[in-house]
């Protein structure tokens, strides 16, 4: 049902029933077929007003356009006015009472024949009256005339009424059209989104104003349009039928264009009117809000003694100022002087408190942005004096804390760093020393169990020291990381794969979506352990029987959810810290720097490495450095 095939179809159809309305109508304007006929009950009526209207130019017999139209109409006219007497008929007035159709008007009997019009009666016999004395008037159509006229209005109202059903079936059809149209315009297929066209662009008061002026113009050209093309009516016709079905189609695309932005709720924002009116109040809001800034700092100035002080010095400098203009306008040079100097003082002590003011600003901007070591220099004795060398004391202070915290920081990486390669030695011999006692039948039966316990735990512990050290070099600054282009989705698919196995026994649906062409930059080896760390702790974590979301974008983003089969109360900044377990009750395996690890790696290679709790869902998203695929 919305097909584009379909709407093409109902728009050429709306546009070909306007076209073939337009072509009826003006075929029979054009051709003259119409004479007669105005669409009259019966065509006794216009024969009436004809004769009324035939004696209402009696007064006017002078006139040569009158007598113009006596001699192009059929009527038989008798007129007696005085001693004068118009007729074109010989017989009269003697016959006109032999005709159905005929009117007698005289001073003595009044009027005779068909019902004259009152208004007609009323002027005639008033301006007669005036004139004439004595007059008699007599307007007749002939049988033969009558009935010539009958069948003729017949033929002409039947003419137009096979015209007026065929534009009435075409119009019932073009209102379908554009009904259809209007329901399924801007949607396509089992699409919710509106599909918007350029068209749709155009402000809704322009758009209205088009449709309202060609409407308007249409319907002027149909009221001017009356002249004969007898001959070529046909060709005219058609010029005019295109003509409308162009106007016709116009119209229809603007209307469905605001037919669209309705449904799209996009009307407003297409209105200039609504533009206006939004750009006027957020106008009139900055204002306001700017005034409420100007108004704050000067009440919170007012708290202060400094801000007090200043402003008591400002009204006494301001009434001093104008103290001096009074005696400078009685002609006092020596008060005009001390105006000047008063003026240049303030010019100079206003300029000097500026300066200072700035380099303290600026130094304590150079503190905040991270250089400590900043020295404010050059301000002279006074109030800035004192904060610029606070500021500096205050920068000495957070230098030295600083640096504390870089050494302890270094300190502990570096003893973690030891401790952890120190490990490795004699951990190795455990390990392998278990390995060979599991390999032997030992006696009692309960020693075989004993040894695989040592060798399982042995091995956690290899694993704990491993991280440990990994995350402190990286975290220290001592990890390699080589950079190079690579395909996030390679990465992805080589870590699915690496779990597979543990995958497929973990009870979980594993939901996939890669795109392609999403390359990075970033250390290969490095994101392949994020990965394998992050679907391993979804294999440990997640609620069995629910699904694992894993996707990857162009845009260098990759995103892992899942639903958590324990409580979640902790912060999501917390989790990523070291030995920090989203098992609370530490029921499962683990050391609490998988996470960790994987948010320094990527943080190392140039990445983002965010977490999000929302209820039970888990979600971790990745965004690196997209680059473009090699040539």
């Amino acid at each position: 049902m919305k097909s584009t095939w379909l709407k093409t179809i109902a728009f050429l159809l709306c546009i070909l029933c306007i076209g073939g309305t337009a072509f009826q109508i003006f075929h029979i304007v054009f051709s003259g077929g119409v004479s007669v006929y105005r669409f009259e009950a019966k065509p006794e009526d216009q024969l009436e007003d004809s004769l009324n209207y035939i004696l209402h130019l009696v007064p006017y017999l002078e006139e040569p356009w009158v007598q113009q139209e006596l001699q192009e109409s059929k009527v038989h006219y008798y007129f007696k006015l005085g001693d004068q007497i118009y007729q074109n008929d010989a017989d009269l007035p003697n016959t006109y009472q032999q005709s159905e159709f005929y009117l007698e008007l005289s001073k003595d009997k009044g009027f005779d024949g068909i019902s004259p019009a009152v208004d007609s009666y009323q002027f005639n016999t008033e301006k007669l009256d005036e004139e004439w004395k004595d007059y008699r008037l007599i307007v007749q159509y002939p049988e033969e005339y009558v009935q010539e006229f009958g069948l003729r209005w017949q033929r002409e109202k039947e003419l137009v009424d096979r015209a007026f059903q065929t534009s009435l079936l075409l119009m019932i059809a073009a209102l379908l059209a554009t009904v259809y149209l209007f329901w399924v315009c801007g949607r396509k297929g089992r699409e919710d989104r509106v599909q918007l066209l350029l068209i749709d662009r155009l402000p809704v008061e322009l758009n209205m104003s088009a449709v309202f002026i060609i409407i308007v113009g249409m319907m002027g050209l149909t009221a001017e349009v009356g002249d004969s093309f007898e001959g070529m009516a046909q060709t005219f016709a058609l010029l005019f039928a295109v003509f409308y079905a162009v106007a016709g189609a116009v119209v229809l695309g603007l209307l469905l264009s605001l037919v669209r932005n309705l449904k799209n709720k996009s009307f407003l924002q297409q209105s200039l009117i609504y533009r206006s009116l939004r750009w006027c109040w957020r106008l009139i809001w900055k204002v306001v809000r700017a005034l409420g800034r100007i108004k704050q700092p000067i009440k919170e100035s007012l708290r202060q003694k400094t801000g007090k002080t200043a402003v008591v010095g400002l009204v006494g400098y301001t009434l001093f100022l104008c103290f001096c203009m009074l005696f400078a306008t009685d002609g006092s040079f020596f008060f005009f002087l001390i105006l000047i100097a008063a003026c240049v003082g303030a010019c100079w002590w206003v300029a000097r408190s500026l300066t200072d003011f700035e380099k303290v600003k600026n130094g304590i901007f150079a503190i905040r942005g991270g250089e400590v070591g900043y020295k404010i220099e050059g301000v002279k004795d006074g109030l800035m004096a004192g904060i610029a060398e606070a500021v500096n004391s205050l920068g000495e202070g957070l230098g030295l804390s600083l640096e504390r915290e870089v050494r302890a920081e270094r300190m502990k990486s570096e003893l973690i760093t030891n401790v952890s390669h120190d490990l490795k030695t004699p951990l190795t011999s455990i390990i392998n020393y278990s390995e060979l006692l599991c390999k032997e039948k030992l006696a009692p039966p309960e020693a075989n169990e004993y040894a695989s316990i040592i060798l399982q735990k042995s091995r956690r512990l290899k694993k704990l020291t491993n991280d440990l050290f990994d995350i402190s070099k990286v975290q220290s600054g001592t990890e390699q990381i080589s950079r190079e282009r690579l395909d996030l989705k390679v990465l992805v698919e080589q870590a699915l794969a690496e779990v597979d196995e543990a995958a497929s026994r973990s009870e979980l649906e594993w939901v996939v979506s890669l795109e392609d062409n999403a390359f990075i930059w970033g250390d290969g080896r490095k994101l392949s352990r994020v990965f394998e760390n992050l679907l391993m702790n979804v294999i440990k974590y997640a609620m069995k029987h629910t699904r694992v979301y894993v996707t990857v974008t162009q845009q260098g983003e990759a995103v892992i959810k899942n639903i958590s089969a324990y409580p979640m109360n902790f912060d999501e900044g917390e989790i990523t810290e070291r030995f920090v377990r989203g098992d609370v009750s530490r029921s499962t395996e683990g050391s609490g720097l998988g996470l960790a690890i994987a948010k320094s790696y990527t943080q190392a290679c140039g990445g983002s490495f965010a977490v999000t709790v929302d209820g039970d869902l888990f979600k971790v998203t990745m965004k690196f450095e997209p680059t473009e695929p090699q040539s």
